[in-house]
């Protein structure tokens, strides 16, 4: 087992030997422990593995077998330590160059003989008796770093953990480190269950209930806002392997303690987290109140839409059409339609006809790209979600909330909201959207049911549309593709289950039977060359799609292989190499990339590259680049965006980047690419109909498949299932304001 604190007093040592008797402190008081040591010090921090025995003359004392010191910090968590800024004067490039030149030693040298330091170009003698000071100060939180990665926590989580326990953070791990699972975003169940193990101490009560809300918070990354209750309590008891009695009390506890609730719904128990049913609810209750609220009617609203399409020599559909008397009528409109049918067109009339009644439109999306486009074909200012709403991420204080720029209760100034790729919209933020709507505000969300739903928990514009209580409109006609191109037919196939011709071998769509060997990359590769000059772009304009990150047809590796073919190493291109998550990444002049975090403060450049100007601020999720400049000295690079923007990167922000020559399905939503390729050669458990049809409507011109027919056959066979509960509030919440 192990034990941990400082070295209160030296009882006894043998100077020939090293044998020595010592008291450790720690927060379960002192303890008699003895051991060989070399060097042992009083007040130095030490963890120890060993165990306990009973000495016949002084009684128990606890037998070292071997001991740790802060010295035992790995380098690359040093380095990452060093270089968080939070040691002034000291950044990422200084920090590798101290572990660098002193390996092992570098804790020793900034502690014992700061005057080194200045060996180092760039530090200067102050620098290093500052950088000595504030090492040594910061020491309680180094030694609880050392402690957290003997049970391979990563060196960021260590400081997290140590910010919210501070010196109580031995105690926590050494009787209840289940409570790290409740109060530490990205400390799992799996994570607390080995340190649990390696501590040699049994939270029996603890780990149940964590190994409850860890199978709850499971299902919500999956998808879904509750888990069924039976389901819940035969799963956790086999995983957990206990008496399922055991189980039911740990869940009457949790009940009690108001973590979780249990409702029925008709023949169905359910189990929620609170906040879940309560986003819900407050979801259904905002949108019936917008729908019931009275709109003026503009009966000659055909006669602005004639003028609307004598400025814009645009002569919009029927359906189109009605799409605006029925947007000034309802206090909330849906309109679904599939990939071409013109939504996006539709939106366009929408604006213009309420920009000449002068109202204050804002449109919005829950992507970056999806928002630029919204951009490009209106030319009005078009967001994120997340920036309309002023969030610049997830709040530390609250799991499932957000960290607002603006204050929470400001409401937004806005007549009309319209909502592009609704699909994708998740019910957390669709809850902070919802909640600071103002009182007869239109509300028009845009989407297509039949694509995937949002990467977190909900199905709202399914759910919307299902539960019949909102006037939905529904887009038929086709305009992006012509009605006789293949890539066409396979989605009209697909939109009614049926399965697409995989015979077909045209430039539009082709279907290319492949097995799982090396040879496929190359045919991948002449496939690339292939589309681009049927549609005289750049290889890498083709945008190649699987279905996951991992393994060895995921994102990842594929993207290692198209980038070793595509931009292969070159003294003409310099490249830049970094770890992430203790793998190592290079990045290269010339690759293509994609910037993966809505990144408000990030300043975006214009001009040229050797004289960029500051323009703005503010990058999107999803947005993809190429590197144009490397410069290694200073460890940074340049990006270029459309529209001839650049960004600069310091290699601290790497991790803000990847190669994006192929991306994952769930990435690629709400992207158009001229081209595309999609990789089906194995089974997931992600395959659906909805991540098919997702995938071949990102393809505008030209679309291959390459993979196995059985695939595409399970696809076809899965729906994606999730199981949510607005539909039911929406109903308890109409039946309730009918009978007031």
């Amino acid at each position: 087992m192990e034990l941990s604190g400082r070295v209160k007093n030296i009882i006894f040592k043998n100077t020939e030997n090293g044998f020595t008797v010592f008291v450790l402190k720690n927060d379960d008081g002192n303890i008699v422990c003895n051991g060989t040591f070399e060097n042992l010090k009083k007040n130095e921090y030490v963890i120890l593995e060993g165990e306990y025995i009973i000495h016949k003359k002084y009684g128990r004392q606890f037998k070292t077998i071997s001991m740790g010191t802060p010295d035992d910090i790995l380098i690359y968590d040093l380095e990452t330590y060093l270089g968080k800024g939070q040691f002034k004067g000291i950044g990422v490039v200084a920090a590798k160059k101290i572990v660098e030149r002193f390996g092992t030693n570098a804790v020793t040298i900034i502690e014992n003989e700061p005057d080194r330091l200045t060996e180092i170009n760039g530090i200067t003698e102050k620098k290093a008796y500052e950088l000595s000071k504030q090492f040594q100060k910061n020491r309680l939180e180094r030694d609880a770093i050392v402690f957290l990665q003997k049970y391979n926590v990563p060196v960021k989580k260590c400081m997290e953990i140590y910010k919210k326990y501070g010196e109580k953070v031995y105690e926590v791990i050494g009787k209840d480190p289940y409570r790290l699972t409740y109060d530490i975003e990205g400390i799992d169940f799996e994570t607390a269950e080995k340190i649990e193990n390696k501590v040699g101490i049994k939270a029996v009560e603890s780990r149940l209930k964590a190994g409850i809300m860890y199978y709850l918070k499971n299902d919500l990354n999956n998808g879904n806002t509750y888990s069924i209750y039976e389901k819940l309590i035969s799963d956790t008891t086999a995983w957990l392997d206990v008496d399922e009695k055991y189980i039911y009390m740990a869940c009457d506890a949790l009940i009690i303690e108001k973590k979780i609730m249990v409702i029925n719904v008709a023949d169905e128990k359910r189990v929620m987290l609170p906040e879940l049913f309560f986003y819900e609810k407050e979801v259904a209750k905002t949108l019936l109140k917008l729908d019931s609220e009275k709109h003026i009617e503009n009966d000659e609203y055909l006669f602005n839409i004639q003028a609307i399409e004598r400025n814009t020599m645009i002569s919009y559909s029927d359906t189109q059409k009605q799409a605006v008397y029925l947007a000034q009528k309802h206090g909330l409109l849906i309109i679904v339609g599939g990939a071409g049918s013109g939504k996006t067109v539709t939106i366009d009339l929408i604006t213009k006809y309420f920009d000449e009644l002068g109202k204050k439109i804002v449109l919005c999306a829950p992507t970056g790209r999806a928002a630029q486009r919204l951009v490009d074909l209106t030319g009005k200012e078009a967001k994120t979600i997340h920036r309309l709403l002023g969030i610049s991420g997830m709040n530390d204080q609250k799991e499932y909330g957000f960290q607002f720029f603006k204050k929470e209760n400001e409401l937004l100034d806005a007549d009309v909201i319209i909502i592009d790729e609704m699909s994708m919209v998740d019910i957390f933020i669709f809850y902070e959207l919802c909640r600071v709507i103002k009182p007869r505000t239109r509300l028009i969300l845009v989407g297509d049911i039949r694509q995937l739903p949002s990467v977190l928990a909900g199905n709202i514009l399914r759910d919307l549309v299902e539960s019949n209580c909102f006037t939905v409109l529904n887009l038929q006609s086709i305009f992006r593709q012509k009605t006789d191109n293949d890539i066409f037919s396979a989605i009209k196939m697909i939109e009614d289950k049926k399965m697409p011709n995989l015979n077909i071998l045209s430039n539009e769509f082709s279907f290319l039977k492949a097995v799982e060997t090396d040879d496929i990359k190359y045919l991948l590769i002449r496939e690339c060359e292939k589309k681009a000059k049927f549609l005289n772009c750049k290889t890498t304009d083709i945008q190649v799609l699987v279905l996951e990150r991992k393994g060895n047809w995921g994102a990842e590796n594929m993207n290692i292989f198209l980038q070793s073919y595509f931009n292969p190493p070159n003294i003409e291109h310099k490249q830049i190499s970094y770890n992430h998550l203790n793998t190592s990444y290079i990045f290269r002049e010339g690759d293509k990339v994609m910037h993966i975090m809505n990144d408000y403060e990030r300043k975006v450049y214009t001009g040229k590259l050797d004289d960029l100007i500051y323009n703005e601020t503010g990058l999107f999720n999803g947005e993809v680049g190429v590197i144009v400049k490397i410069d290694p000295d200073k460890e940074e690079l340049i990006v270029k965006y459309d529209d001839n923007r650049y960004v600069i990167y310091q290699k601290k922000d790497l991790d803000l980047l990847e190669l994006a020559y192929v991306q994952t399905v769930h990435k690629s939503q709400g992207g158009e690419y001229p081209g595309c390729i999609l990789f089906m050669l194995e089974d997931s458990r992600i395959l659906s109909i909805e991540l098919l049809y997702t995938a071949i409507t990102r393809a505008k011109k030209s679309l291959t498949i390459i993979g196995q027919e059985q695939i595409i056959v399970n696809a076809m066979e899965r729906n994606v299932k999730r199981y949510t509960s607005l539909v039911d509030q929406l109903n308890e919440e109409k039946l309730s304001l009918e009978n007031r």
